[in-house]
């Protein structure tokens, strides 16, 4: 059963990002899955889009401060 739900989510998702747009929620789901998919551009970009939270998070000096 898992592999059958994950089989129809994988063909919804596949056909919302094939659709295009963002209007409404089958476009921003479509939107969503196509840029998680997009290996290249992933691996192009590297850790530069979590590079300020990443910063944040060494600034910590106590668990406190990580916490906020």
């Amino acid at each position: 059963m898992t592999d059958t739900i994950e089989s129809r989510v994988h063909g919804l998702m596949e056909k919302a990002a094939a659709r295009g747009g963002t209007s409404d929620l089958e476009g921003k789901v479509g939107a969503f899955y196509a840029a998680f998919m997009d290996a290249p551009r992933i691996e192009s970009l590297g850790m530069t889009p979590i590079m300020p939270e990443l910063d944040v998070v060494r600034a910590a000096e106590n668990r406190d401060e990580l916490a906020a």
